[in-house]
């Protein structure tokens, strides 16, 4: 039986941003921010992967350029040039999926992921696409860590990116994510596993956060977590790894798409029996 595999409109560029429904709405949030640089052409077509069925979107935006026609997943390719292969694809899991469809759901973009990869060193750049000599994937999220995790951001990196310049550019800022630390994140940790069992090249930017109480607003544990995941972010983007990597100058962060991003389906709390919704942490 093949393995489960998520479908793209677009080819995956070599850089791949992603961001789900988290502990509290930052990573939507922080990916809800990324833009294409100026001169640069973006466009989001839909994703498709198992456990999508009876989904809401989470966040939608009122002008309606975060979200992708209210998807539960979408695909934002960025490009210098309309016409050219993408160089940075970002995907957003707008959507808490139930639990028992996490693991296939997980699978499916990770194999997407891994095969994109792999047709991207075999390539060896030579389709003319910045960065495809060393793809990687950019997971950024808000979890819960232990109380005695350092404050900040912490970064984990898969085996197959020890010696990539940008995944050393994205993690140097940030504490590691040592292993005495678990994930405490159902998603994280499915995503964490499968990338190191399929070779993805994978870089998790995670800031420490917390589940919004139930009658709380949750944009303000949302939005210090996005603050948190860009401030770690940001500065990689101007790196010389990330030049190299193709992706300075063609993603731009834009604070206020975050700003216009409202919350349509809570997934972490259940307002009226202060129930959670889904596995947001073991």
């Amino acid at each position: 039986m093949a393995p489960p595999m998520a479908v793209a409109a677009d080819p995956l560029g070599p850089q791949v941003i992603l961001g789900f429904c988290d502990l509290n709405g930052a990573s939507l949030k922080a990916i809800g921010s990324l833009d294409a640089a100026p001169g640069c052409a973006a466009s989001t077509s839909l994703l498709e992967f198992p456990g999508l069925d009876g989904c809401r979107a989470a966040f939608g935006d009122d002008s309606g350029t975060v979200e992708a026609a209210c998807s539960t997943a979408s695909v934002t390719s960025i490009r210098t040039k309309e016409g050219q292969p993408a160089q940075v694809s970002i995907i957003a899991i707008n959507a808490a999926l139930p639990e028992e469809q996490q693991a296939a759901a997980c699978a499916a973009i990770v194999n997407l992921v891994a095969a994109s990869q792999a047709g991207h060193r075999a390539g060896g750049g030579g389709g003319g696409i910045p960065g495809a000599a060393q793809p990687c994937l950019t997971v950024l999220a808000s979890t819960l860590l232990q109380a005695s995790a350092r404050a900040g951001v912490h970064a984990w990196c898969s085996p197959a990116a020890s010696t990539l310049p940008l995944a050393s550019a994205l993690a140097s800022p940030c504490a590691p994510l040592l292993p005495t630390m678990p994930v405490h994140d159902n998603m994280l940790a499915l995503l964490q596993h499968m990338a190191t069992a399929t070779g993805v090249a994978a870089v998790f930017l995670l800031a420490p956060g917390h589940r919004p109480p139930a009658g709380s607003d949750a944009a303000e544990e949302s939005g210090a977590g996005c603050s948190a995941l860009l401030g770690a972010f940001s500065p990689a983007l101007s790196s010389a790894a990330a030049q190299q990597a193709g992706l300075s100058g063609v993603v731009a962060v834009q604070l206020e798409r975050a700003a216009r991003m409202t919350l349509r389906a809570p997934w972490f709390v259940d307002a009226r029996e202060g129930a959670r919704h889904g596995v947001m942490y073991a």
